[in-house]
């Protein structure tokens, strides 16, 4: 996703996020995505039909501090593997202002991700991800790793992610409500889901991106050794000359983990095609 540079935007990141323009082209992602409502209700039909006023009532509550998250629609979903897990949907005028944000921060961020990472990334998918585990094995990496984090949305400390959001703006104008603004969304929805400091509410368009700022600092670790770690979200392939790097590569990605001890676990070996 590529910035959108001209003379007449502002330098400073917040009023960037906030400004009618940028609220407007993230409303029309968030009907192109369809969904339900919020918590509060209102759908997207009901938006759209006052959707010009809402958006620069929106950009002024924002911009003068007045803007309160509204209800989050929690809904449990299964998961393949047993279990459920909280899907946590914002409104939508919520999720017009996290697009937004996402909008403005992914040209950002994005390229100061590891190479690595595949999911949720501009011009990135699974089939890249194969690709790159393939070209790994021809070069040697033939011992494998797969593993993934439990829980791991739910599991992200929130005070070090916004330290790491912190760091990663430093020096731009508007960073710190920028910064504010992503930590008021994390504590409405701590306190929604009775999590309080803890977790990214999956549901939230804002979440994917965070997640990977967050996880990045796994992949930066153990590229500096001699594994290689494929990550796609919460799932990664850990990639070894030797079985015992392997073995030390698993160790050390999960101690690295959103929450240490028990956070991942190691699933099945599987065998990739040399040819892929």
């Amino acid at each position: 996703m590529a910035l959108r540079d001209g003379p007449m935007r502002p330098e400073d990141l917040f009023l960037r996020v906030t400004e009618p323009a940028t609220l407007d082209q993230a409303w029309a992602r968030v009907r192109a995505n369809g969904g339900c409502a919020g918590g509060d209700g209102e759908t997207l039909a009901a938006f759209s039909r006052a959707a010009a006023r809402r958006i620069l009532s929106l950009s002024k509550q924002l911009r003068e501090g007045s803007y309160r998250p509204r209800a989050l629609r929690i809904v449990e979903i299964a998961k393949k593997r047993g279990g459920t897990r909280p899907l946590a949907i914002p409104s939508i005028v919520d999720r017009v202002a996290q697009t937004a944000c996402a909008q403005e921060l992914t040209p950002l961020l994005d390229p100061m991700f590891e190479d690595d990472s595949f999911a949720y990334r501009p011009g990135r998918s699974v089939a890249m991800a194969v690709r790159r585990i393939g070209s790994l094995r021809r070069k040697g990496f033939v011992h494998v790793v797969e593993a993934d984090i439990v829980r791991c949305f739910e599991r992200i400390p929130q005070a070090p992610l916004l330290q790491r959001l912190e760091e990663a703006l430093a020096g731009r104008s508007g960073a710190e409500r920028v910064s504010d603004l992503v930590a008021h969304w994390l504590e409405h929805a701590g306190a929604s889901l009775s999590t309080p400091g803890t977790g990214l509410p999956q549901g939230s368009p804002l979440s994917p991106l965070l997640a990977n700022l967050y996880l990045d600092s796994v992949d930066e670790e153990l590229a500096t050794g001699g594994a290689r770690l494929i990550r796609f979200a919460d799932d990664f392939v850990i990639l070894c000359r030797r079985r015992g790097s392997a073995r030390i590569g698993a160790r050390a990605g999960g101690a690295r983990s959103p929450r240490p001890g028990n956070a991942w676990r190691r699933q099945p070996r599987r065998r990739f095609r040399s040819g892929l």
